[in-house]
């Protein structure tokens, strides 16, 4: 996913870098509309890696769809286009636009996985705007992510789909920080389970040492769980994060 392998993974491919936004050329297929707050499109795995909205029609979110919009807005004139939208499209701000994953003194209990993804939707005619979408994926083992489909809006999600929604994977003890969360559904046996993210940020301004964030995570996650704790390579690309594994049975 463009989202998850640029941003909200550690292993990010590069942004392209485009001219300033009055400098941007329109897309070979130009987008049908501008996407709405709310509206639900079932795009394809391929098409989360354009930078250019793909030009989807919204369908009902009660079929089957793979992105749920939560942002929608026209560019600044000044605006670099795409870098405008990867700026304003971040993960946790998605989040808080859902209402899920929202921390509680750094820490998120039992997150589902709903990457961000951001899109540039150019018209003739109009002024470009830029849309922040939201959809679940799953990492299936060593090869790459996938959007996962739902058929109900993300606020409507049954406790069982959010359950079925976590982060879940079959690595003997959990993954490495530098590793995809996600490797099977949650509805598998057995399975280490996320039970808790821990956002460092919110406990400490600089890397305070690996034998610290150890301690400190084996602590917040209790009896039982295995932490992925960040190295200080991978602290400053901002990879400030801790999982916290279970394993069910």
């Amino acid at each position: 996913m463009k989202q998850a392998r640029r941003i909200v993974q550690a292993a990010c491919a590069a942004v392209i870098s485009l001219a300033a936004l009055g400098q941007v050329s329109a897309p070979a297929a130009a987008a049908t509309g501008v996407p709405q707050v709310g509206e639900c499109y079932l795009i394809t795995d391929q098409q989360t890696f354009d930078d250019y909205w793909p030009g989807a029609s919204p369908v009902p979110c009660s079929q089957r769809h793979s992105l749920q919009i939560t942002a929608s807005s026209v560019l600044p004139a000044d605006a670099n286009a795409v870098t405008f939208a990867q700026d304003h499209c971040g993960y946790l701000d998605v989040w808080k636009s859902l209402g899920i994953n929202q921390p509680r003194k750094g820490i998120v209990y039992r997150p589902i996985r709903m990457e961000a993804f951001y899109f540039v939707v150019q018209q003739t005619g109009t002024p470009p705007s830029y849309v922040c979408g939201a959809g679940p994926v799953v990492f299936r083992g060593k090869k790459d992510s996938a959007l996962v489909t739902m058929t109900s809006a993300v606020a409507d999600l049954t406790a069982k789909q959010k359950a079925a929604l976590q982060y879940c994977n079959t690595a003997a003890n959990g993954r490495t920080i530098q590793s995809p969360p996600v490797s099977v559904s949650c509805t598998r046996t057995p399975r280490w389970q996320v039970e808790k993210w821990i956002m460092w940020d919110s406990f400490y301004k600089t890397y305070p040492g690996e034998a610290v964030l150890t301690a400190r995570a084996q602590q917040i996650c209790g009896p039982g769980t295995t932490p992925s704790v960040p190295s200080a390579d991978v602290w400053p690309g901002g990879t400030h994060r801790s999982w916290c594994y279970k394993k069910h049975t």
